[in-house]
């Protein structure tokens, strides 16, 4: 639940984002669609990529919280984590299928990934036990996405990535930076609170510092009217 809480944005993006890629792409504005479809990504990305940092520095310290013997799941808690980076790093790739026209597409692509999953529960925890059934799932999450890159990509002609994803990256150094500092001065449960909130002011202040793109400006316009 910890690592899936990460879906938040990208939930939250394409409840917006889904009914405007129908409407532009049965307006043929593939252009702009093309535009929206990066911005988009990039802001789930952004938004999505700082509590992951966080949940993988404090993410002994959150499992403690709900009890000693939950502090062994760490691991396959980054593992999760790992996966959910690049699950909503690649934006809303099922929308832009469904919406397309290609659900059907989608229904194989889920069917597939589903027996995919078991499939590897299958061999990987009897082995692994529950780092198994995490990377199980990263997997499977990880091949779907790749899967509706490489679709999107020979049917529509575009992709979600941008040379500016690169400014979340530097941010999120200043934020780990922050983090550690807070960290190395504060009792465990203190750092929690305060090494997260100047992690995140740390990190959002280095993104005004990088400054937003033309094109940030004018989707973030198109989606507050």
């Amino acid at each position: 639940q910890i690592a899936f809480s990460l879906f938040i944005f990208l939930g939250s993006f394409n409840a917006v984002f889904s009914p405007v890629i129908s409407d532009l792409y049965n307006k043929g504005q593939l252009g702009e669609l093309k535009f929206l479809f990066k911005t988009v990504t990039k802001w789930i990305f952004l938004l999505t990529l700082p509590f992951s940092i966080l949940a993988v520095i404090y993410g002994k310290d959150i499992l403690f919280l709900f009890g000693k013997g939950f502090v062994t799941g760490y691991y396959p808690l980054v593992i999760l984590i790992f996966s959910q980076i690049i699950y909503c790093g690649t934006g809303n790739l099922e929308g832009v299928l469904i919406m397309s026209g290609n659900q059907k597409m989608m229904l194989y692509n889920n069917i597939f990934i589903s027996f995919l999953n078991i499939i590897l529960n299958f061999f990987f925890i009897p082995k692994y036990g529950l780092a198994g059934a995490a990377a199980a799932t990263s997997f499977s999450l990880i091949f779907m996405r790749i899967l509706c890159l490489v679709q999107i990509r020979r049917l529509l002609k575009m992709h979600p990535f941008k040379l500016s994803f690169a400014k979340g990256l530097i941010a999120g150094g200043a934020l780990t930076a922050a983090v550690f500092f807070v960290r190395n001065s504060a009792g465990i449960f203190l750092s929690l609170f305060i090494g997260s909130f100047a992690g995140l002011l740390a990190y959002f202040s280095a993104l005004l510092f990088l400054r937003l793109d033309l094109e940030d400006k004018a989707a973030l316009k198109m989606f507050t009217k």
